[in-house]
């Protein structure tokens, strides 16, 4: 496995240098290289995770919006706070940092334009997701 992506990465490089692949190529390939290792190289795992957060981040999402609307901010920092565990554990740390921020401004009771910021963590996640995606179907 690691020789299959030292090859892969010897390819990457090359590209870079002749203008045929992009930085954000090869830090996807870094990306997907540390995403194995955080999972024991399971892919049976990985897949089944990525497939329970495709599922459950949109609900998620739906809940902090109605938390919003109704000012519920117990349900809001749960909420949050658990979407920031499944994103940590994809390593999405620019979105978990989202999460994060909308867990802390709901238990502090600071409500003001969340709306906003979920907003922005739905459109992180969404990345996040295609992301995610992009890495399972390369899977041969």
């Amino acid at each position: 496995m690691m020789f299959r992506f030292r090859w892969i990465a010897s390819i990457v490089v090359v590209g870079l240098l002749v203008g045929c692949a992009t930085k954000q190529d090869f830090e996807r390939l870094e990306k997907k290289a540390d995403l194995l290792k955080a999972f024991d190289d399971d892919w049976d795992l990985f897949k089944e995770l990525v497939d329970i957060f495709t599922s459950d981040y949109p609900g998620m999402l739906n809940t902090m919006r109605e938390a919003y609307h109704s000012q519920d901010t117990e349900t809001l920092s749960r909420t949050a706070h658990s979407l920031k565990g499944m994103l940590r554990n994809f390593q999405a740390e620019a979105a978990a940092d989202t999460a994060f921020y909308l867990e802390k401004k709901a238990k502090e009771q600071k409500m003001e334009a969340l709306d906003k910021t979920i907003d922005k963590l739905a459109k992180q996640t969404a990345a996040v997701d295609k992301l995610l995606q992009d890495l399972v179907s390369q899977k041969k």
